[in-house]
């Protein structure tokens, strides 16, 4: 024990600067952590991009940008139908509001633009760098199939990605919203016209199959039995009636490329407007 306050004496000072480069180096380390890691809560892509399901209707993120320089945090919304009726959201019909994760659902100055019937953004202000996640609140008023004043409400949470900030972020006009939204329409059209040429394009591929598999039966091979005739027979037939059906189904494709080519023009027609 003696050995021990004799060492402790002769070793004060050192004993002493050790335990406050402790302190410091704990407080230096508790600063790098707050100032240097990403603070908000991570969500896959997955559940980011998961449709909200409200009575009659389905809404689904189809992007998200936030600047932590001004706080700006932007999201766009798609709006899918669960039945045959057209699908048309507006701020009679859907309210939207926005908290942040961090102070127990801080709520957040929340901005939303009704830019077509199933396609809205929204704008929320102020989000702070520690802001963890972002809870999106929707309140949907609609009616049921006997006419009756239905409300549901329904939460979707989300974060920024690395890939989601955009530091020159800034706010928007309806006007410039919109067509932004157009510009969206335009390139989902694209991509269902590229998708009817590829469907297109296997049709006609089936039929060029079917044709050449039937144009090598012969119900006249003499080699064939009375009951391989028939076979022959039936495959000749149940093949014509699939490349009939493999043609409306082609005549319907071109239709409908037809129609989305149209479409088109009618956006680009929007777009032109604007400028």
């Amino acid at each position: 024990m003696k050995k021990v306050k004799t060492y402790f004496k002769q070793n004060q000072s050192a004993i002493y600067i050790a335990i406050i480069l402790t302190i410091i180096i704990f407080y230096l380390c508790v600063y790098l952590f707050v100032n240097f890691t990403n603070p908000t809560r991570s969500y896959s892509e997955e559940i980011k991009n998961e449709a909200i399901s409200l009575e009659d209707i389905e809404i689904k993120m189809t992007g998200q940008k936030y600047n932590p320089e001004n706080g700006l945090y932007v999201m766009t919304y798609k709006v899918m139908p669960q039945n045959e009726k057209a699908v048309v959201v507006n701020k009679e019909n859907l309210e939207v509001a926005g908290f942040m994760e961090r102070g127990e659902g801080t709520s957040l100055e929340t901005k939303t633009y009704f830019t077509m019937n199933d396609y809205f953004v929204v704008e929320m202000h102020d989000v702070p760098k520690d802001y963890k996640a972002l809870k999106i609140n929707f309140k949907y008023h609609t009616q049921d199939t006997s006419n009756n004043e239905v409300e549901m409400e329904g939460a979707k949470y989300t974060s920024a990605s690395e890939k989601d900030i955009d530091r020159k972020l800034t706010p928007k006009t309806k006007d410039e919203y919109m067509y932004d939204s157009y510009l969206y329409l335009q390139e989902r059209l694209e991509k269902k016209v590229k998708k009817n040429e590829e469907a297109q394009k296997n049709i006609l591929s089936r039929i060029d199959r079917v044709e050449k598999e039937t144009s090598m039966l012969d119900v006249k091979d003499p080699t064939l039995s009375e009951s391989e005739r028939e076979i022959v027979k039936e495959t000749i037939s149940n093949n014509k009636a699939d490349i009939n059906g493999l043609k409306k189904d082609y005549a319907s494709k071109v239709k409908a490329k037809e129609t989305l080519l149209e479409n088109i023009e009618r956006v680009k027609q929007v777009l032109n407007d604007f400028q």
